[in-house]
């Protein structure tokens, strides 16, 4: 409260044109450290806010959310970024990170959907193919089996870069040959994502 009522003073003494005591001095540097330290930290909020994770629309029969963003360290050891959004048609039952999302698999019907969308930048390393948005694709293009899930789910999948990102895209189907109605339900959700 002190040092806001010496700054209160200062502006005062500045403005009358009286101010000239190395009191004052002092003040007025820590004023600028201030205005320094605060715009720094604006400029930095600002960097981190332009990686965002994808936001599904949470339409009726779904079920969203997102792991927010996190840092990471990429095998070369240079500093990363990364997240992952999700859509269900059931609650999501797994980490952010738990591929094949196998909590979620075991509680998904036949016609029950999981999306999964993973994104990460800075990691040293990037793929060379793109990632169209939004992803169309043909039943027979979702193969099953899927390695460490249920027998009976299948999964389309694609990774490439994405707007400046390396993304890694599940989308996963309450069995190995989901009907037309599936995909394009799961295709419309997709298409609903807003983009970082």
């Amino acid at each position: 409260m002190l040092r806001w009522r010496a700054s209160l003073r200062l502006l005062r003494a500045m403005r009358y044109g009286t101010f000239c005591t190395g009191r004052a001095v002092v003040v007025v540097v820590k004023l600028i450290a201030l205005v320094i330290f605060f715009s720094t930290l604006a400029t930095a909020a600002a960097g981190a806010s332009a990686f965002t994770p994808a936001r599904f629309d949470a339409r009726t029969g779904w079920r969203v959310g997102d792991a927010g963003v996190r840092t990471c360290r990429s095998g070369s050891g240079a500093h990363c970024v990364q997240t992952a959004s999700w859509a269900a048609t059931v609650r999501w039952r797994d980490c952010w990170a738990c591929l094949p999302p196998r909590a979620t698999l075991e509680r998904l019907p036949r016609n029950g959907i999981a999306i999964y969308l993973g994104l990460s930048r800075g990691t040293g390393s990037s793929w060379n193919s793109s990632l169209r948005w939004p992803p169309r694709f043909r039943p027979r293009e979702v193969v099953g089996s899927l390695e460490g899930g249920p027998e009976r789910i299948g999964l389309y999948q694609q990774f490439g870069r994405l707007r400046g990102s390396n993304a890694s895209l599940w989308v996963l189907f309450g069995r190995r040959h989901p009907s037309a109605r599936q995909v394009a339900r799961a295709e419309a959700e997709l298409r609903s994502a807003i983009l970082p």
